[in-house]
């Protein structure tokens, strides 16, 4: 991907949750050590060579955004830039442009998947990525901060990588699994 994790995140609107981590003893301060848990690592590095993302970092980084929406029912706008030519991910642009507070991501994909379908074009393998993610991701009940709060990069869990993992596994395209 022609750049280090660490990179692909600061770069991409992610941050590395560290809140599950053990404590370590920083200036006399007792915080969550930042260092990437080899869970984390395992899970991430999976990712990083799947298939799926074509070697892409801004791609890897739109699927994990998503994941992190779905999670902590993330109702702010998403500020996606499409590294792709699919019209869809820039259609899906529109739809996350503004602040959605009483719309979850999954209703505003299923908006613009509607939308896109009427004017006559087929779904990319992405939304359909999106869809297996929307069924294996656990969703907040209630949403994370308010919709109309600053923006702020997206904390990234083990849970949201595994999530990840779990949807390109359960992948099918007619019927067929996407990836062997």
């Amino acid at each position: 991907m022609d750049c280090t994790p660490p990179e692909l995140f600061e770069g991409q609107n992610l941050a590395y949750d560290a809140s599950g981590n053990a404590s370590v003893d920083i200036g006399g301060i007792e915080v969550p050590n930042p260092i990437w848990s080899t869970t984390f690592c395992d899970w991430f590095r999976l990712l990083v060579v799947h298939p799926f993302f074509k070697g892409s970092p801004a791609l890897l980084a739109i699927v994990v955004q998503y994941a992190v929406k779905l999670r902590t029912n993330d109702r702010r706008r998403w500020p996606l830039e499409n590294p792709t030519r699919e019209g869809f991910l820039d259609d899906l642009a529109v739809g996350f442009r503004n602040p959605h507070p009483e719309r979850s991501s999954r209703d505003l994909h299923s908006a613009v998947c509607r939308t896109f379908r009427q004017r006559g074009k087929e779904l990319p393998v992405i939304s359909s990525l999106f869809r297996e993610m929307e069924t294996s991701i656990r969703i907040a009940a209630v949403q994370s901060g308010a919709a109309s709060a600053p923006f702020a990069p997206y904390m990234v869990a083990t849970a949201d990588i595994k999530g990840v993992v779990k949807a390109l596994d359960d992948l099918h395209l007619g019927g067929v699994p996407a990836f062997l």
